[in-house]
């Protein structure tokens, strides 16, 4: 997933070479709280529902490839299996204009400095990078995080519970291909503050979820009306399965299963991309016509 984004090759002579030879670019990463647990950094993605079972769930199926997860995916998707949660966001996008919008105004890399182009871009770290604006370990599941005084975006607030409710797919990301031929995070660009969400109703009639599914590879799966598609400063999931076991998947590994919090922590990763950015996603090309 990282050399595909950012390296825009799987061929491990191309992506060593532009690993060598590209700009250095600072990118956001994202911290993960569990309550009593020790804070964790993501790079890449954080799944619950359909996604994360057929991932963990057929990881003793890798004898015959990536089919298993396809296989694991059609599984869940012919059962109508639901992942009922509840899902707090500090959005900064609602509607796919706004994420339009946003997208085009972080596309030229705002943010994005250049190794050795001013001396902010070798700055060193400090603890005050790392510092987490939103956790609070006395926060209830039914709690709302406090909004930051002069924070941009909006305030705090649940995603509609009937889709929670009836939940399919949850996807939150940084990069735009989680794998090989999966473009999931199509307007994800690397220092624009935001984390990418992608969220999917199980009630969804086969049809359209099968259609949305097969357009995952060129990325027009966000455009899909019945596909939720935020842009987030932070988010907080709260599975509400009441007994029956799952999984949470954070850059493809299992996590445990307990209410989580995600937010961005901004140019704090520093790496190479070809031409100072990701892969092209045809997301900026589609939203131009």
């Amino acid at each position: 997933a990282m050399s595909l984004s950012c390296h825009h090759s799987l061929v491990p002579s191309v992506a060593a070479f532009e690993l060598i030879k590209n700009p250095v670019v600072k990118c956001d990463l994202m911290a993960i709280s569990m309550k009593n647990r020790p804070t964790k950094l993501s790079f890449l993605s954080q799944t619950y529902g359909v996604i994360a079972e057929a991932d963990i769930g057929t990881e003793w199926m890798r004898f015959i490839g990536q089919v298993r997860f396809d296989l694991g995916v059609l599984s869940k998707v012919l059962s109508r299996a639901k992942y009922p949660c509840s899902i707090a966001v500090k959005y900064l996008t609602k509607t796919k204009e706004e994420l339009n919008e946003y997208y085009e105004k972080h596309y030229d890399g705002l943010n994005s400095v250049l190794s050795g182009a001013t001396d902010e871009s070798n700055k060193l770290l400090t603890e005050e990078d790392f510092n987490l604006q939103y956790y609070d370990e006395n926060l209830q599941d039914d709690e709302l995080p406090k909004d930051i005084v002069g924070d941009t975006g909006y305030k705090w607030d649940w995603i509609d519970q009937d889709i929670c409710s009836n939940l399919g797919i949850f996807y939150s990301g940084k990069m735009p291909y989680i794998s090989k031929d999966v473009n999931f995070f199509p307007a994800a660009l690397p220092n624009d503050g935001s984390i990418d969400i992608v969220v999917t109703d199980a009630r969804t009639n086969l049809i359209q979820t099968a259609d949305a599914l097969l357009s995952l590879d060129k990325g027009l799966h966000v455009w899909k009306e019945e596909v939720q598609h935020y842009k987030v400063r932070a988010f907080k999931l709260v599975p509400k399965l009441y007994g029956r076991k799952s999984v949470i998947s954070v850059d493809g590994e299992s996590f445990p299963f307990e209410t989580f919090k995600v937010e961005i922590l901004e140019n704090i990763m520093k790496t190479t991309m070809s031409n100072g950015e990701f892969k092209e996603t045809g997301f900026k090309e589609k939203i131009s016509k």
